[in-house]
């Protein structure tokens, strides 16, 4: 064959053609790289979303129940001594006194994450208190307990303030009925043996209450929960069952919550310490728990707490290569940004650890004290 009829490529054709593949393959890898960003974004801001809306249903599921069992309480507020037999007997057993209110807000220092104690009884009876005329060390006489069961807790509280938690052991119907609360074995409700928990022998710590008072039946499982963030992760744990924290939600940064108090009453006696915070119209006044002048100091203020605003901070896992917006903020304000390694927040680019790499969301939302509320009313 003639060699002027040989086909094939050149050489300057093959280096435009590997040129042009090069270009090719850069704008394919810069695609995929913008795609996959994208991809990470919208997932993790999913998980937040998620971790979130976890987070918050539980919140509220769990502040609604708040004072089941003791929402008309006129010595709202009390503090409760009380003795658990399953606790380490280098604590005395004793559990940490607590207050007889729905919920309890302790503020975080600095604009850390504020911890929110949910204090509420399950019983199936009695959801009003049941008065005493007669306290020993190991009974109460009622005037009717027909509500109280063996195995049900109850908080037994005193015109003098004193409050504590026993089990009752044996309750017999009628007026006069002696509800005993003493140590040892005992048949419960479901005809089980079980043994008291609730109870100190003799009394032995001093969590005894006056003759008269008022016993308010907590249930078989009242639940003490505290909730507070910790690590990235918000948990929850029952003080009174001596539980261990559990994890809800994690991405959770950071939570705030403020009481609202009814204003109806502003100005009445008893509630002079919310009357210089009150402003023009509306029918709630929301207050941060910074200083001790706005919290509740009586059972009277207590009982005008109907409702809690809480919100939550969430933040995505995907570390963004552009610095996002200024602090988030919620109805009570903005919040105290801290970076991912615990340090004060910071705006300097090229920190790995700056809490404005990354996205947020906020969840914000009033809970109304529901057995407050019917209580009150």
């Amino acid at each position: 064959m003639s060699p002027n009829r040989s086909s094939g490529f050149s050489l300057v054709e093959i280096l435009v053609g590997v040129a042009i593949s090069l270009i090719g393959m850069v704008v394919m890898f810069q695609t995929m790289q913008n795609w996959e960003g994208r991809k990470r974004t919208t997932l993790s801001g999913s998980d937040a979303q998620v971790s979130g809306s976890i987070a918050m249903f539980n919140i509220e599921r769990d502040i609604k129940m708040a004072g089941f069992g003791f929402g008309s309480a006129a010595e709202m507020g009390c503090t409760v001594k009380g003795y658990d037999a399953t606790r380490a007997s280098g604590a005395g057993a004793v559990i940490p006194d607590f207050g007889m209110i729905p919920v309890l807000i302790t503020q975080g220092a600095s604009g850390a994450p504020d911890t929110v104690t949910v204090l509420y009884g399950n019983g199936a009876t009695a959801a009003a208190g049941l008065p005493f005329i007669n306290s020993t060390a190991t009974t109460k006489i009622a005037n009717n307990a027909d509500g109280l069961k063996p195995g049900d807790q109850f908080i037994a509280a005193d015109s003098g303030g004193n409050c504590a938690l026993f089990e009752t052991i044996t309750n017999p119907a009628g007026v006069g009925a002696i509800v005993t609360h003493v140590t040892g074995s005992y048949t419960n409700y479901q005809g089980a043996t079980v043994n008291a928990r609730y109870n100190k022998a003799g009394d032995g710590m001093g969590i005894g209450v006056g003759l008269g008072g008022v016993l308010y039946n907590m249930g078989t499982t009242p639940r003490l929960d505290v909730w507070r963030v910790a690590g990235g992760r918000l948990g929850v744990a029952n003080i009174l069952a001596n539980e261990t924290a559990s994890d809800v939600a994690e991405g959770v940064v950071n939570f705030q919550a403020q009481y609202g108090f009814d204003r109806d009453i502003v100005g009445a006696a008893g509630y002079g310490f919310i009357a210089a915070t009150v402003n023009a119209g509306g029918d709630a006044e929301w207050l941060p728990t910074a200083t001790d002048a706005t919290v509740p100091a009586t059972a009277a203020e207590w009982r005008r707490v109907l409702a809690i605003r809480a919100a939550l901070l969430v933040r995505s896992q995907q570390y963004e290569p552009l610095l996002n917006s200024p602090n988030p903020g919620w109805a009570g304000g903005n919040f105290v940004m801290m970076n991912l390694d615990g340090s004060a927040g910071t705006t300097n680019p090229n920190d790995a650890t700056n809490w404005r790499r990354y996205r947020y969301r906020v969840y914000e939302t009033v809970i109304p004290l529901r057995n407050v509320g019917w209580g009150a009313s």
